[in-house]
């Protein structure tokens, strides 16, 4: 803190204060009181009388580390991560200006979608420096979303306003869908025309289903979806050649379970004959002279 008895005002102390020039207190004759700027430069104030100084009340941060694998089948995860304590900015007009807190990491607790915070493990077994790494694991988690949060208090009670998160899905004993029924559809065709063909099926665990179809031409549908469990899918085709073409299609849940193939269904199509004709009668209104020609070049 500076003189107060100088009659120069000046400014110093990390929170950059201004002294009071002949306060009658410590800094100006040794009296027994400390002027309010004396209190400033020294780092005494409280802008929110939440009973910590300025300087040390500062959030610390968390930082958690993102479980792997999601999904998981693990329903007791075995989180890590790391705490930090926070600075507040320097602001003194002398010297060297680096932003130094005493404050260390004091606990760090977690919680499972809202519900009680409860306690990490320091991984040197105590809460007592600036950073600290830390380690727990939840209690068992159900089937589905969960979101995992942590914060870290400091020393002198501040916690993580903004806790860190992870959100996890954990599947347990994920069942795959039931095999489907085999594609239902015109079980004939014509080249080029576009049929629709449908299946169906239910997966044990009520997750939404993807359908795929093989046209048995090397073809498919790609993943149709997503339905309701025990809802009908569809998918369209159009085949380009003639043919006999075993059909058949599979289910995929949403976490990547896949059904055995359903049963085949074989499509016929057939030489598209109408289309020739229309061909040949084209050519010969185009040309109608090509039946001699053609005579003549064969010799007939």
């Amino acid at each position: 803190a500076t003189d107060e008895y100088n009659g120069v005002t000046e400014y110093s102390g990390y929170l950059n204060a201004a002294d009071v020039e002949g306060s009658g207190c410590i800094m100006d004759n040794f009296a027994l009181c400390v002027s309010n700027g004396t209190k400033l430069q020294v780092g005494w104030r409280d802008t929110d009388s939440d009973g910590r100084a300025d300087i040390l009340d500062v959030d610390p941060e968390t930082y958690l580390t993102p479980y792997s694998p999601d999904p998981t089948s693990n329903p007791t995860p075995t989180y890590t991560g790391s705490a930090t304590v926070q600075t507040y900015t320097n602001n003194n007009p002398n010297g060297p200006g680096n932003d130094v807190t005493i404050n260390c990491i004091a606990d760090v607790q977690f919680r499972v979608d809202g519900g009680p915070w409860m306690y990490a493990t320091p991984d040197d077994g105590n809460w007592d420096d600036p950073v600290e790494s830390y380690t727990f694991t939840t209690p068992p988690l159900s089937n589905g979303t969960h979101i995992i949060e942590t914060r870290a208090m400091d020393s002198v009670g501040n916690y993580d306003s903004t806790p860190s998160s992870d959100t996890l899905t954990v599947i347990l004993g994920n069942s795959p869908p039931d095999k489907p029924t085999p594609p239902s559809g015109p079980p004939t065709g014509k080249i080029l025309k576009t049929l629709v063909y449908s299946s169906q099926t239910t997966d044990p665990d009520g997750d939404y289903i993807f359908y795929w179809f093989d046209w048995g031409d090397d073809t498919n549908s790609d993943w149709v979806g997503p339905y309701n469990s025990g809802k009908t899918g569809s998918a369209q085709k159009g085949w380009t050649k003639q043919g006999t073409y075993i059909t058949k299609v599979k289910a995929r849940d949403i976490h990547g379970a896949e059904s055995d193939w359903s049963d085949p269904f074989s499509v016929q199509i057939p030489r598209d004959r109408a289309r020739f004709v229309t061909i040949f009668t084209n050519l010969f209104e185009k040309y109608p002279n090509i039946f001699q020609l053609i005579k003549q070049f064969i010799g007939v």
